[in-house]
């Protein structure tokens, strides 16, 4: 394995990436990882360009980024009510 090149693994997105120590998942490559908790799909690909100026060259990147689409999230949507029945 002497002289092998090691793989450049970005992993990116919220705080399943950031508190995750995938150093230690992939030791025989350097991982960065810039995950941040918290962060939002909208929040993510707003940073996209600074990380591409700090890692210019990647063998592979992961992205986590959970985003809960619900239909009264949208300002154009109102929030469903319930009814409980009196019957």
């Amino acid at each position: 394995m002497h002289g092998e090149r090691k793989m450049r693994l970005l992993f990116i997105g919220d705080s399943l990436i950031e508190y995750f120590d995938w150093q230690e998942r992939f030791p025989k490559n350097a991982v960065y990882n810039m995950g941040v908790a918290g962060e939002t799909v909208e929040g993510l690909y707003a940073r996209l360009p600074v990380i591409y100026t700090q890692l210019d060259v990647l063998d592979a990147i992961f992205i986590m980024s959970a985003s809960i689409i619900l239909p009264w999230a949208t300002e154009s949507s109102s929030r469903p009510t319930a009814r409980l029945s009196e019957d």
